[in-house]
Order: structure tokens, then sequence, then C-alpha cells
């Protein structure tokens, strides 16, 4: 973990619920924390615990979730089965839209 930190990512180890998040994460699928552990660390419910990973991601600090639950990423197979997954589920939502945008276009054309 100690490598994602920088200027911008740093900050999150003072500000609370992201403290407690990032320090509860472990190294390593084997010490993977799962959601409910971590929503009775936080007090957050399992929605705005998602949301504040979420929020971590984006902000460049990389946070794997599986069956097992959430942790970092501690070898090159775990980092790469992630992408796999995320990779594919960012597939599947943008054949889902391409269906969705044929068919807006289509009503869009009609008015």
């Amino acid at each position: 973990m100690s490598e994602q930190l920088n200027s911008d990512t740093a900050k999150y180890h003072q500000v609370e619920p992201y403290a407690t998040i990032l320090s509860a994460i472990g190294n390593g699928r084997k010490n993977a924390r799962h959601k409910r552990q971590l929503v009775r660390l936080t007090g957050m419910n399992e929605r705005a615990l998602r949301k504040a990973v979420e929020h971590l991601r984006r902000q460049g600090i990389v946070i794997i979730s599986d069956e097992n639950g959430y942790y970092y990423p501690q070898t090159a197979d775990e980092l790469e089965n992630y992408v796999r997954m995320v990779s594919k589920r960012a597939r599947s939502t943008f054949y889902t839209l391409k269906s969705a945008r044929q068919m807006l276009k289509a009503m869009q054309e009609m008015q």
C-alpha cells in the first residue's frame, strides 16, 4: 500500500471514514476484509462504504474487491485478476448501453 501514497492520496489517511477504511484493509487476498467487517468498523452502511471505496479508487488508490472482501494487491496475479474482472464488467455495461443508445437515437429521429 505504501507505494500508492503520494501527496494527493496521503490526506485520506487523516480523514474519516477513509482513514479507518484504509488502515483496516489488508495486503493481499489472504488478508482481505469482508464488507461486513468494514461496515462494523466504520459505522457506515454498505452503500456508503461502497461509495467511499469508489471515491478512494478514483483518487488513485488501488483497492481490490472480490468474494473474499477488500484488499490491497500484493501480487501481479491478484492485480491481473482484478483488472480482468473489472474490464469484463465494463464491457458488459458498454454492450448494454449500445442498445439503449440505438433506441434513443431512433426515438429522437421520430420526433
